[in-house]
C-alpha cells in the first residue's frame, strides 16, 4: 500500500481446504509504500483472556496480519470470511475479537452478515496487527464450532465412566479421551519422582480411546467412554475435540479416585463363575501389609500363585486366574494377610 487514502485490499488466502479471504482497510499518515501480509490457520488460537460479555472464541480458525516498515496507520478495519466449519449460527451476536498483545482479547465489533457462510467486518478502528478470531457475544448460541454443556467423571469399582454433552457440533470428527497417569504409591515403590500435585511425573497425558462425533448437528449429543480396568490411584482425564479438518481443542479436566474401598478382610466371588479359561477375583484388606492368593486344587495342591506382595488397605486389587493349562474341575482360592484367611471356591469347565 503506497496511499493516506482509505484503502481495501483483499488477501485471497486460505489453508488446505478451507478458502477465508481476508479484506483490510487502511488509512496511512504518509504516502509511503507499506507492505501488510497475512494467513490463516486451521488450528485453535493461543489462548487468551476475553472480556466478561463474551464467553468463547473460535477453536478451529485464526488469522494473522503483519504490517511491515513504512508508513504509520491512523485507522484500519478488517473483514473476515467464514463457511459452515467456522461454527457461525447466531450470526447477530458474532464479533471479531483481535490480540492486543499482552495476554487478551480485545473485541472490535462488527455483526455476521448470514449463519453457516458469510462474512464480518470490524467496526472499532484499530491502529496495530496481530491474531484475529471470531468470538461469541453472550446471549449468543454461536457453538464456534463445537459446544460441550457437560463432563463428569465417576467411578464404578476399577472402571472409570466418563460422561460428556454437547448442545451443537460443526464438523465434529470426535473425541480423543486423555488420561495422565495415576499418583497412588503402593506399599514398596517408595521413591517414585512426583510431580507438585502427585502424580507421577514420568506420566504426562496419554490416550486412551477415542468417540465418534456427530458431524454437523444443532441437537444435544450425550457422549459416554468406559476405561476399564485401571489400578487404584488418582486419574486425571480431558477431552480433545477433533474437527474433519483435523484441527483440535481441549476441552474439560476431571480428577477422580479409583479402587478406593471400606478397610475391610473381604475376598469377593470370582467372575465369571464357573468359567473357561479366565476368571477375575477381587479382594481388599483392613491394614497395609503382604498378602497372597493363591489357587489349589481339591488335593490340596498349590496349581497358581496369582497375588503375593505389598499391599495397601481400602484398596480394591483384582487378579486374573488363567486354568486354561489346568483340567476342568472344582478348585479353591485362599487370601491370607496378617493371619486372617479367606477361602472360596471356583469351578473350571471346559
Amino acid at each position: 500500500i503506497a496511499s493516506i487514502s482509505s484503502t481495501p485490499k483483499t488477501f485471497p488466502i486460505g489453508k488446505g481446504s478451507a478458502y477465508r479471504p481476508v479484506t483490510l482497510t487502511i488509512t496511512q499518515d504518509a504516502i509511503t509504500s507499506t507492505t501488510y501480509t497475512a494467513e490463516v490457520f486451521n488450528a485453535a488460537p493461543t489462548s487468551r483472556t476475553l472480556p466478561s460479555e463474551h464467553d468463547k472464541v473460535s477453536s478451529v480458525r485464526y488469522w494473522n496480519v503483519v504490517k511491515g516498515t513504512g508508513a504509520g496507520v491512523t485507522n484500519a478495519e478488517i473483514t473476515l470470511n467464514y463457511d459452515t466449519d467456522d461454527g457461525v449460527t447466531d450470526p447477530g451476536h458474532v464479533r471479531i475479537a483481535k490480540d492486543d498483545g499482552a495476554g487478551n482479547w480485545v473485541i472490535i465489533g462488527g455483526t455476521g452478515s448470514a449463519s453457516g457462510t458469510g462474512n464480518i467486518t470490524s467496526n472499532v478502528n484499530f491502529t496495530s496487527f496481530s491474531d484475529f478470531t471470531l468470538a461469541n457475544h453472550q446471549p449468543g448460541t454461536n457453538p464456534l464450532p463445537v459446544q460441550l454443556t457437560s463432563f463428569t467423571a465417576s467411578v464404578n469399582r476399577l472402571d472409570a465412566v466418563l460422561r460428556w454433552g454437547t448442545a451443537t457440533e460443526v464438523h465434529n470428527y470426535g473425541f480423543e479421551v486423555e488420561r495422565r497417569g495415576f499418583a497412588h504409591l503402593p506399599a514398596g515403590q517408595a521413591g517414585i519422582r512426583t510431580d507438585s500435585r502427585g502424580y507421577d511425573a514420568q506420566n504426562d497425558w496419554k490416550k486412551v480411546g477415542f468417540v465418534q462425533g456427530a458431524g454437523t448437528s444443532t441437537s444435544p449429543r450425550e457422549y459416554t467412554y468406559v476405561d476399564a480396568k485401571l489400578e487404584a490411584g488418582r486419574y486425571a482425564y480431558r477431552i480433545k475435540q477433533i474437527d474433519s479438518d483435523g484441527s483440535f481443542a481441549y476441552y474439560s479436566a476431571a480428577e477422580i479416585e479409583i479402587g478406593a474401598a471400606a478397610k475391610v478382610f473381604a475376598l469377593e466371588a470370582n467372575y465369571p463363575n464357573p468359567f473357561n479359561p479366565e476368571t477375575t477375583i477381587e479382594f481388599t484388606l483392613p491394614t497395609d501389609g503382604r498378602a497372597a492368593l493363591k489357587v489349589y486344587n481339591t488335593l490340596g495342591q498349590e496349581v497358581a500363585t496369582l497375588f503375593n506382595e505389598e499391599a495397601t488397605a481400602g484398596r480394591i486389587y483384582q487378579a486374573r486366574f488363567d486354568g486354561s493349562l489346568l483340567p476342568s474341575g472344582v478348585y479353591f482360592y485362599t487370601l491370607i494377610h496378617g493371619g486372617q484367611q479367606h477361602v472360596k471356591k471356583l469351578v473350571l469347565m471346559k
